[in-house]
């Protein structure tokens, strides 16, 4: 590296900046923002309705979802 090191905050901003810049990369980093905050939101509730809503036991659930991660499937 040559020249004086770059802040960590400067490098982010600029990051930002690039991707922010761009009507592509915006469009995607809106897309992933919801998709994690949906597919987290899914994964918190739905043992939440599982258990208490549907009156399936724990362990069930438990079993369920390791089940499907054998499977190489998502554990929703």
């Amino acid at each position: 590296m040559a020249g004086a090191p770059v802040r960590l905050a400067a490098q982010i901003a600029q990051g930002l900046h690039h991707v922010f810049g761009h009507r592509e990369l915006r469009a995607l980093a809106f897309t992933a923002t919801l998709t994690n905050l949906g597919s987290s939101s899914v994964n918190t509730i739905l043992p939440v309705l599982f258990i208490r809503q549907l009156g399936l036991k724990a362990s069930v659930y438990r079993l369920r979802r390791a089940a499907r991660t054998d499977r190489g499937t998502p554990t929703r």
